[in-house]
């Protein structure tokens, strides 16, 4: 398997899941760029609504990926969208024997991630995902 084959397929993952969600934006775009894919949107005709939905980078030489922006604007929050593309990039990344890791994170998503079991790293900075993360909508 060649590099960009992963950001296609982790671009892929992510097209399949939030389109639905997309297609209500008024325009959005999923780049896979070698190292990195990319979800960008505007939510409406105003250039204040642009957003960055998702930001994944991609190291292959360390075989890791890195979700260091997940942002779901107000109509797509409190439905798990964030956490089953969490999810979904988990199985991408553990299908190619990468590991996963969510960075830069501000305190309170630091606080739930590893509340549901994520692997402290870096303290208040960097988490790891594994398949005993709690990533479901509905915990406890």
């Amino acid at each position: 398997m060649n590099n960009s084959q992963l950001e296609n397929s982790v671009a892929e993952t992510i097209r399949s899941l939030l389109l639905p969600y997309l297609e209500n934006f008024h325009n959005y775009r999923i780049d896979a760029f070698p190292g990195e894919v990319v979800v960008k949107g505007q939510v409406d005709d105003k250039e204040t609504s642009r957003t960055l939905v998702l930001k994944v980078l991609i190291n292959h030489n360390d075989k890791q990926i890195l979700i260091p922006n997940i942002f779901m604007p107000e109509f797509m929050r409190h439905h798990g969208i964030g956490k089953r593309a969490i999810s979904m990039i988990l199985g991408v990344a553990e299908s190619h024997g990468y590991d996963l890791f969510i960075v830069d994170l501000v305190r309170s998503f630091y606080d739930r991630l590893v509340k549901r079991g994520a692997i402290v790293c870096e303290e208040n900075e960097v988490v790891l995902i594994t398949r005993e993360t709690d990533l479901s909508h509905n915990y406890a």
